[in-house]
């Protein structure tokens, strides 16, 4: 009796062992797009930490005065916090970054800063 109650003990924490792996691998895959920091700019709208803003969401940008090399995103949502996306910048784009979201917030009539 004893050698089917160790048995059994060690099947479940195998299993828990097991589950807990795949909780932990899906956990990082479900944020891979976070710690991957992307910032593109499409046709549509701005793609931000892997999630696509539509151009007609975003409300405005301007440029953290503490580090200048951080531009921040502001757009509308449903739900009202987490409304401002921070995004790193090289400061070689810049420039060209700022003349294309105004150019997209002005042609929508939204501020661009």
């Amino acid at each position: 009796m004893a050698i089917v109650t160790d048995v059994t003990a060690s099947a479940s924490t195998q299993f828990r062992y097991v589950s807990m792996g795949i909780f932990a691998l899906s956990l990082g895959i479900c944020f891979l797009p976070y710690c991957m920091s992307t910032f593109s700019i499409r046709e549509r709208g701005v793609i931000v930490h892997g999630q696509m803003i539509p151009w007609e969401k975003i409300e405005g940008f301007f440029w953290e005065k503490s580090s200048l090399s951080i531009m921040v995103l502001r757009f509308k949502r449903r739900l009202p916090f987490e409304q401002s996306a921070y995004v790193r910048i090289p400061p070689e784009k810049q420039k060209q970054l700022n003349e294309i979201m105004e150019r997209h917030l002005q042609s929508l009539g939204n501020v661009a800063r």
